[in-house]
């Protein structure tokens, strides 16, 4: 007789069939991948009971036994579809599964409603679809789904029951059968966001407590949402559908986190568990787009961790406080596209306008944020946030409670006391001993209750008074001040439990009117630094993006967010409201600077100027700073006049006993006008004498960086982020100011501190981003510059500066492709179109540089930038008749440029000009000039006409007449030579006929030679000077890399036609030029790691 076999890890009977001989349920708990199963003998328990004992043990164990049927306590779930004949499990299988009809259906699978014929309990048996069942990645992901479920053993997340095949060769999941509706069911049933919010929240608890446990074990939802998540009738809520869900790896994305795991609660594992085929495979997109993280949009998979699922949290939070996800939108595809930019404009606004608490309002943008690094770890921080305000919530209403409690309990004691009193009234005479003896015995009770009484208020006022000092250090942090008042009332509600005296009232009423006075004076101080802050940045930010419209709208935003319309006010009525402010002088400087621009040649508006000129006079009614406003009002002369009545003030300026106002009023108006340099003058005396004052140090630093001299700036922003370690202003400068003297990690810590300080700072992330750039992160940067765009996407200065941040380090490519896309967003914007062409021409594309300077002129008759750059651009392309039209129309006024101004330009126009009519002789060799300036314009001239090998002839002999033409690498003549003579070199190919006197060969060896003379000044640039040097460095190299002109000697394949040592030369060339650009935008110029040469391998 054969021994019956047994499972060697259960010691459970064998199958004949048992694979790997091992029982089904070992197998399940294994993970055996299903496609290595026998055929026809699954490793898998089937429906039919197949894998069960064959000596009819179950059928005796049921036979005859009475079946329990325990009540229902709600309806069954609504079905889809009943029963019908094919059914996977039809009629005339045996099966210990009874299906009774569709509930619902997904990409993966279809759910049944199902009975268990020998426990007799309904559940849910979910079927592989059809088509998927030959599907080998299909059918991993639906095995892993019942492993990944049957091993979160948690009340939040539906339970797996069993994993099997039916009859028909489909696997199947036996789970429990969640009665009840869904969560997004509930949610579309609500009146409103603010409809049973407390219930919603408290289903919100209990989902992220799921998923705080699911993370706990090394597992990743990757599609939560609220139609995945049932709510039972007692509500109880559970988790559904792990099919997308992954099991993060030890060692993998997210294993920081996990170190701290207890090693009694291990990772989940499941078939691809260290496997190659356990990672998702990158550029795939899985997920619901309204609550999907933008990193998971963007098919990021191989990184996803915990955070993801936070941002689905977070979503679902949006959802319960507003209505509506992170993402929406009229179809999927719109929705799927925001949560790819990562663009949470609409969902920060719903949040902003929605009536919950900060609390919640603040851990559903922490969950949301765009960069994953910024979001809580995992769902174990969200939900000890939440539990932590609710906890709070219901301590406040116990709190109130209690007090009423008091209140009332108070109330029947004097009720009492009065009954009492005249019951002893009545009886006085009759027990006057007796009598004498309560009385006593009451006065005692009374003191021990004043006692007491005066006790809890004694305690309540020390905290109030500790508290109150916290704030008062706090400065305009609104946080202690409400505590503050908080604790103030607990004394207030503390007087409710008893008679504390006289005396102890009055105390606490004083102590409460006084921290509330000084909570609102604290309140009223912060508006006022808040908006003095603000109109300080939008002056800065002008300074930037010189767009007066824009400056202008948002001199009215800032007005407007203070309380005051001033297009709509009486201009005496709002001068009154701002002089009863600490900061009225700050105030009517900001709208002598508006004044200043309504003025100006784009606004036009001189009627709006002197209203806001009249709300500053009298909102500050100084006699000299009234002197400064004629003078900037006055008409008469033109801006010299004006210029030259400021230089005299600056001149005579009491900078000792003048108001540090008045002083950097005229230094900002000195400086708007063209004359920094005596700006700065001015600042510095004033500096000498106001060593500490925050605008001097401020001012003085932000034109100290306008003239490239950083380093001083970074000195001078310290002292202003010392006087205000919170204002952002100053923090933002100094990290701008450390950046550009070549500290970038110190530059980040400072931006790091603005964004911490101001989360929704898109500028700040710009800046931050570019640091990071210079440290060599680019990856971080680019969250960085994404979370920019998210946080402001109708500010066309953003991307400017994301560009701008890229063409320092001359990443052309990457700073044409953020300008396009700029151009693209704005295409009614003049100054994004003036931008866009500042990059082609870098990069030397210039005819499409020259058509986006045409466009910005067209969209802004009065642009005079866009005129004066388009002037100059004409000039390069040979076109000087057209350069002399356009700058014709710069108008006067304050520069666009300090340095390219529009007379020079005329004047070199109108020298190509002259020469234009000798360039047909000098190109036939019948006239040869001798002047460096005539050859190099006529250089321009031939090669605007196409005329390459002229060009460099002609600049050749330009750098012979004058070697210093050639030196000048600011000038740029000896890179415009090397593309003339790269071009010519590239006509004719290698064994071309002699061009200009020489062969395409010989023209590509004179390239190459002024490039090697250009690139050896680079690097001794690099050596010797400061970072503006090297950035400089690094953009010209940058154009190298990019250029057009220099495709054919550059571009691989490089042409078969030169020589095999031709290509060679050129390749190590252009290593080297890979390798200087690495050290000049390396954080360490003196030995930053160059990146590999690409051209070397080839």
């Amino acid at each position: 007789m054969i021994a019956a076999e047994t499972c060697p890890d259960c010691d459970a009977p064998l199958p004949a069939d048992a694979p790997a001989g091992l029982c089904p349920r070992c197998l399940l708990r294994l993970g055996a991948a299903l496609p290595e199963d026998p055929p026809g003998r699954p490793g898998l328990r089937d429906a039919t009971g197949a894998g069960e004992p064959r000596d009819g043990s179950r059928g005796a164990l049921m036979d005859g036994g009475p079946r329990i049927h325990l009540r229902e306590t709600v309806e069954d779930a609504p079905l889809i579809r009943p029963a019908w004949p094919g059914m996977p499990d039809a009629p005339g299988r045996p099966s210990r599964y009874q299906l009774v009809g569709e509930i619902a259906r997904g990409g993966m699978g279809a759910i049944f409603q199902g009975r268990d014929l020998e426990l007799g309990r309904d559940l849910a048996v979910k079927v592989i679809r059809e088509e998927h069942r030959d599907d080998p990645e299909m059918v991993r992901r639906f095995v892993e789904e019942a492993q990944i479920g049957g091993q979160l053993q948690h009340p939040g997340i539906v339970p797996v029951h069993e994993l099997g095949r039916l009859p028909d060769g489909r696997v199947f999941i036996a789970m429990k059968l969640v009665r009840g509706r869904t969560l997004a069911a509930l949610l579309a049933a609500r009146r409103g966001p603010d409809d049973d919010r407390v219930r919603f929240l408290s289903i919100f608890e209990r989902v992220c407590q799921a998923m705080a446990y699911a993370h706990a074990r090394g597992v990743v939802h990757r599609d939560l949402k609220p139609s995945n998540i049932m709510v039972g009738a007692f509500g109880e809520a559970q988790i559904m559908d792990w099919g997308l869900a992954k099991v993060l790896d030890q060692g993998g994305v997210a294993d920081e986190g996990r170190e701290a795991r207890p090693r009694d609660d291990p990772a989940v594992w499941t078939l691809r568990s260290r496997s190659a085929a356990m990672e998702s495979r990158p550029g795939s997109v899985l997920g619901t787009p309204a609550y999907m993280a933008p990193e998971q949009a963007r098919g990021e998979l191989d990184t996803l961790d915990e955070r993801a699922d936070v941002f689905a949290l977070g979503s679902i939070l949006c959802e319960v406080l507003t209505g509506v996800p992170a993402f929406a939108g009229e179809s999927g595809a719109e929705a799927y596209r925001k949560a790819e930019r990562a663009d949470l404009s609409e969902a920060s606004a719903r949040l902003d306008a929605c009536d919950a608490d900060a609390e919640l309002v603040g851990l559903a943008r922490a969950c949301l944020a765009a960069a994953p690094k910024h979001r809580p770890r995992d769902a174990g921080v969200v939900v000890a946030r939440l539990t932590a305000y609710l906890r709070g919530v219901e301590g406040r209403l116990r709190e109130a409670e209690l007090a009423q409690a008091r209140a009332e309990t108070r109330a029947a004691d004097e009720r009492r006391r009065r009954r009492l009193t005249l019951a002893l009234a009545a009886s006085v005479l009759a027990a006057v001993g007796i009598g004498s003896a309560g009385w006593g015995r009451i006065e005692r009770e009374r003191r021990s209750r004043e006692e007491r009484t005066r006790g809890a208020v004694d305690a309540a006022l020390a905290d109030a008074s500790a508290r109150r000092q916290r704030a008062l250090a706090a400065g305009g942090d609104p946080v202690p001040w409400i505590e503050a008042v908080e604790a103030a009332r607990r004394a207030e509600s503390a007087l409710a439990s008893g008679d504390a005296g006289d005396a102890s009232g009055a105390r606490v009423r004083a102590f409460l009117a006084d921290v509330t006075r000084e909570r609102d004076a604290a309140e009223a101080a912060e508006k006022d630094r808040r908006i003095v802050e603000r109109v300080a940045a939008i002056l800065n930010d002008f300074g930037v993006h010189a767009d007066d419209r824009r400056a202008d709208a948002e001199y009215d935003a800032a007005f407007r967010a203070y309380g005051l319309d001033l297009d709509a006010t009486d201009p005496a009525a709002a001068g009154r409201a701002l002089a009863t402010s600490p900061a009225a002088a700050e105030l009517a400087s900001a709208l002598d600077q508006w004044a200043f621009l309504r003025r100006g040649r784009t606004l036009r508006d001189a009627a709006g100027a002197e209203r806001l000129v009249a709300m500053a006079r009298a909102a500050d009614p100084d006699p000299w700073r009234d002197r400064l406003r004629d003078t900037l009002g006055r008409r008469e002369g033109g801006p010299a006049r004006r210029v030259e009545a400021l230089e005299r003030l600056a001149a005579t300026a009491d900078v000792e006993h003048l108001p540090v106002t008045s002083v950097t009023r005229l230094a900002a108006s000195l400086a708007f006008l063209g004359r920094r340099g005596t700006a700065i003058a001015l600042l510095r005396r004033a500096q000498a004498s106001h060593r500490d004052d925050f605008w001097v140090n401020a001012d003085l630093a932000r034109e100290l960086m306008a003239t490239g001299r950083a380093e001083d700036a970074a000195r001078f922003f310290s002292v202003a982020a010392g006087v205000r370690p919170r204002s952002g202003l100053a923090l933002a400068g100094l990290g701008k100011a450390l950046l550009q003297a070549g500290q970038p990690a110190e530059a980040a810590d400072a931006f790091r501190e603005v964004t911490r300080l101001r989360p929704d700072d898109g500028p700040a992330r710009v800046a931050l981003g570019a640091a990071l750039l210079a440290l060599g992160e680019p990856q971080e940067a680019d969250l960085e510059f994404a979370e920019a765009r998210r946080l402001r996407p109708d500010d066309w200065s953003v991307r400017d500066q994301i560009a701008l941040a890229h063409s320092e380090r001359g990443e052309w490519a990457d700073a044409v492709d953020e300008q396009r896309a700029s151009a693209r967003r704005f295409p009614n914007l003049p100054v994004a179109h003036k931008a866009l062409a500042h990059a082609l021409q870098a990069s030397g594309r210039l005819d499409e540089a020259v058509a986006e300077f045409r466009e910005a002129a067209r969209l802004d008759p009065h642009f005079s930038a866009a005129h004066l750059y388009l002037g100059r651009a004409l000039i390069e392309a040979g076109e000087p008749r057209a350069a002399l039209d356009s700058l014709a129309r710069v108008e006067a006024g304050p520069p666009p440029d300090p340095v390219l101004t529009a007379p020079s330009l005329i004047a070199r126009a109108e020298r190509m000009i002259a020469l234009e009519a000798r360039l047909p002789e000098v190109l036939a060799g019948r006239d040869r000039p001798s002047d460096p300036g005539d050859l190099a314009a006529l250089a321009q001239l031939a090669f605007a006409r196409r005329r390459h090998a002229a060009s460099a002839r002609l600049w050749a002999d330009a750098f012979d007449a004058s070697p210093a033409l050639a030196a000048d690498l600011a000038a740029s003549n000896r890179l415009q030579a090397a593309r003339a003579a790269a071009m010519a070199g590239a006509e004719g190919g290698a064994g071309g006929a002699p061009s200009g006197g020489r062969s395409p060969a010989q023209w590509r060896q004179q390239a190459l030679a002024w490039l090697e003379a250009d690139l050896a000044a680079s690097s001794s640039a690099i050596d010797s000077s400061g970072v503006p040097q090297r950035a400089a460095v690094a953009r010209r190299l940058g154009r190298w890399l990019v250029d057009p002109a220099f495709a054919a000697i550059r571009d691989e394949p490089i042409p078969g036609a030169m020589s095999e040592s031709e290509r060679q030369s050129l390749r190590g060339f252009w290593g080297r030029v890979v390798a200087l650009r690495a050290r000049a935008t390396s954080a360490d110029a003196e030995g930053g790691a160059a990146p590999g040469n690409p051209w070397a391998r080839l």
